[in-house]
């Protein structure tokens, strides 16, 4: 599952993860969305985000951002 499908499942906003977790908005959505990769991401907003989802940053890594890259990976048509 993605990290947008959990935070839906779980019934919170991007937005109000932002807020309660103390990630900026902008930051949090370039995350969900894709557009920043994993790699990219300062080390304090992950540790912010996996304490918010009670998982550790390696869950989160290998639950969240390699389930996403491994799905627009094999979704590439050359």
């Amino acid at each position: 599952m993605c990290l947008k499908g959990e935070l839906d499942n779980k019934g919170v906003s991007v937005y109000r993860v932002s807020k309660d977790a103390g990630i900026p908005y902008s930051t949090l959505c370039d995350l969900v969305s894709g557009k920043t990769d994993i790699n990219n991401a300062n080390v304090r907003t992950l540790a912010l985000l996996a304490s918010y989802l009670g998982i550790t940053m390696d869950d989160l890594y290998n639950k969240y951002f390699i389930f996403a890259t491994k799905t627009l990976n094999d979704s590439v048509v050359i």
